[in-house]
């Protein structure tokens, strides 16, 4: 009986002591960091000479991006610093509640950080590509489907600001907005009345109408963010 108790007196202090020392451990506090992409100015005048009334237009309603690398990138106490999230994932750049691509951060302060958004070209054949965007071209006679397909490796980068603090206590989202009038400039109402129709659609693609995939494959470096972002399109 008294081995017994001394048995149980043993088990009972190892318990206290390995209860007591998990109850000292803590585990690091982590922040969210999220970017959010958004189109913008989805809705605008084409130009044509002489101006008419109504101006011709073009409305986007739909429209995906297809994000294959997303990354936070930053320095931290003197160390690069760089989380990463890879997928095939579809951003609806027209969602009333916009997706969040999220990462967790560990606290402290973080200085040089950007986001990183990279969507790659797809060379199989009829798979969608990476960003596509569909809507109407209205004018004062019709109406017609349009549909721009971006086929090519892209790769944005977006600074969030000069220090980042992360006290694991709130979350921060940076967004990323892209404005489709942008993406047309140099584009003119003639340019679109002659674009070649496939099954009444205007299509735009890097083999079809591309005289206007070509504007907006140099009009994307703008088209993308603000003066924080910068865009590549690779050869």
């Amino acid at each position: 009986m008294k081995r017994s108790f001394y048995t149980l007196l043993t088990l009972a202090v190892i318990c206290g002591a390995f209860c007591a020392c998990k109850k000292t451990v803590t585990l690091p506090l982590k922040s969210l960091i999220s970017l959010s992409m958004v189109a913008d100015s989805t809705s605008f005048d084409v130009p044509v000479t002489p101006k008419v009334t109504p101006a011709p237009n073009i409305t986007f309603t739909s429209g995906g991006m297809l994000v294959n690398t997303f990354k936070f990138v930053a320095t931290k106490s003197g160390s690069p610093i760089e989380k990463v999230i890879m997928g095939n994932d579809v951003t609806d750049l027209f969602a009333k509640t916009p997706v969040l691509y999220t990462i967790n951060v560990d606290t402290g302060a973080y200085v040089n950080s950007e986001f990183r958004v990279r969507f790659l070209k797809t060379t199989v054949a009829n798979a969608p590509a990476p960003l596509i965007l569909k809507g109407t071209y209205k004018t004062a006679t019709a109406t017609t489907p349009i549909e721009v397909d971006f086929n090519e490796t892209t790769e944005v980068r977006i600074k969030i600001k000069d220090q980042v603090i992360v006290d694991g206590l709130t979350d921060i989202t940076s967004y990323l907005k892209i404005y489709l009038n942008r993406l047309f400039m140099g584009v003119m109402a003639t340019d679109v009345d002659k674009a070649v129709r496939t099954n009444n659609v205007i299509l735009i693609n890097s083999t079809t109408n591309r005289n206007i995939y070509l504007k907006i494959r140099a009009n994307i470096l703008n088209a993308v963010g603000g003066d924080a972002t910068q865009v590549s399109v690779e050869d």
